[in-house]
């Protein structure tokens, strides 16, 4: 896959896996333009992003879910500092329950400011507990553990260095600040997610009363 850079953005991915098959959540972060993260700045962000928001995400998922790695890396130009931190042992799910098709997700919107389809993204919960939700709605429970990591979502990171969230348009060359993550409690649907799945667009799943 060929590099595209964002300015003075730091990608992370966090990456795992369900019965072998990938599962990978992708945010990123914006440093001060000048100032590019050392190595040990992105072992922080990596170990932040593990310590603070992989937690939350594995309590809305089920145990045959868990995720492995957590990858910093500086995309302002290719072959920017790297850090990986192995997850070991790995982060598994927390929610001992039958687990929905992998196009069932849950979607929290990133928001920022500025008006344009490229300036805002996506975070989906992957993996949901048949428990979570009824007729495509998710259930209470489950939107205030979105809500617990939402607001995780929106700090800055790592403690020290205070870098803020930002959407990264990879195809612009542009960042955007983020100034909420906002959801509600209807599901979508990421089709890639099914196994063997990939390269279709996601369709939303609706209900009507």
């Amino acid at each position: 896959m060929p590099f595209h850079p964002v300015p003075f953005t730091i990608e992370v991915r966090i990456v795992g896996d369900h019965g072998g098959d990938p599962r990978i959540t992708t945010i990123h972060y914006r440093y001060p333009i000048s100032t590019p993260p050392s190595f040990q700045q992105l072992i922080d962000t990596a170990n932040d992003v593990a310590t603070r928001i992989v937690p939350l995400m594995a309590a809305m998922t089920t145990n045959l879910t868990r995720w492995t790695e957590v990858k910093a890396t500086d995309i302002n130009a290719a072959g920017g500092l790297s850090y990986t931190l192995a997850l070991s042992p790995p982060i598994a799910g927390t929610t001992n329950s039958e687990t929905l098709p992998g196009n069932v997700q849950f979607c929290i919107k990133k928001a920022t400011n500025v008006a344009g389809k490229h300036t805002w993204g996506d975070v989906f919960m992957m993996d949901l507990p048949e428990s979570a939700q009824n007729d495509a709605t998710a259930n209470s429970g489950y939107l205030a553990q979105a809500a617990n990591l939402s607001a995780q979502l929106l700090l800055r990171t790592p403690s020290v260095s205070q870098f803020p969230p930002v959407v990264a348009s990879k195809k612009r060359i542009l960042f955007y600040p983020i100034v909420a993550f906002t959801f509600n409690n209807q599901l979508d649907s990421l089709y890639t997610r099914l196994r063997g799945k990939r390269r279709h667009k996601r369709r939303t799943t609706t209900t009507t009363t």
